[in-house]
């Protein structure tokens, strides 16, 4: 007899998406896959399940000798709040090089706003995820120049100067600032050019998002939109974007360049 494992949400309001569905094997069956936002790993004695539901990163299959297991996000029933939208795509513009999925804004956006909008209570989650080991490795003063670099190319299509470097750096070294902390002071400090590059890459972004799923709603998707490879056009479609308007895809672009390109 298959053993059943119910795995209830902690917050009332939030339900499984994307990969998130009744799920079985000889060992287990898993009945509703929703975790709270934090994550973190599950055990019985068939199966151990370090499943992060509500990360920032796209999240694949997971799997053992005894389970395999298709892991989602979680979102609130109302869709994400409005105001925190283009601020949870800078993170992962910035960040993550790339356009949020949707589940994942969705998710984010409902965290900051019960934060008040303090970006400084999420953004070590993002620096801390699996998909920023694969992005940076862990990161130390041996990588954090490389590590700013990529976020300036991110944010702006360029690299920055010399005595910004240096002064991350610095800082990283004194623990004056994280990794996450130094791409939110790139992005608070954007004037000119750089802010006009950061908007375009916001607008390209929620084109991409909304293309894949037009109400944000976590439902009823037209595009897949999950994994490495997706996430690696994801950042090859926004790091042609900058400061010049002309680089601002239409929609017709945006979509053609999703049927063209992911999975």
């Amino acid at each position: 007899m298959k053993k059943q494992i119910f795995i209830t949400s902690l917050m009332i309001l939030f339900v499984s998406v994307g990969f998130a569905h009744t799920q079985s094997s000889t060992n287990y069956q898993i009945e509703v896959d929703v975790f709270s936002g934090g994550g973190g790993q599950s055990t019985s004695a068939n199966y151990i399940l370090t499943s992060v539901i509500g990360q920032p990163t796209i999240i694949g299959v997971q799997s053992s000798t005894s389970y395999a297991d298709e892991a989602g996000y979680i979102y609130a029933l109302l869709g994400p709040p409005e105001d925190y939208v283009d601020t949870i795509q800078k993170i992962f513009i910035g960040y993550y090089q790339r356009p949020a999925a949707p589940a994942g804004l969705n998710y984010w956006s409902n965290r900051l706003s019960e934060t008040g909008g303090n970006q400084y209570e999420i953004v070590e989650a993002f620096a801390n995820s699996p998909e920023s080991q694969r992005l940076y490795g862990p990161i130390n003063s041996g990588n954090i120049r490389s590590v700013v670099t990529s976020v300036y190319w991110a944010l702006f299509n360029r690299p920055p100067a010399q005595a910004g470097l240096n002064f991350y750096e610095n800082g990283f070294n004194s623990k004056q600032f994280t990794a996450a902390t130094i791409m939110l002071n790139v992005l608070d400090g954007a004037t000119g050019t750089d802010l006009q590059s950061v908007n375009n890459k916001v607008t390209a972004s929620n084109l991409f998002t909304r293309t894949i799923d037009p109400d944000l709603d976590g439902m009823n998707f037209l595009y897949h939109y999950s994994g490495d490879a997706d996430a690696q056009q994801a950042r090859n479609f926004l790091s042609t974007v900058n400061w010049d308007p002309g680089t601002s895809p239409t929609q017709d672009e945006v979509t053609l360049f999703i049927q063209n390109n992911l999975d």
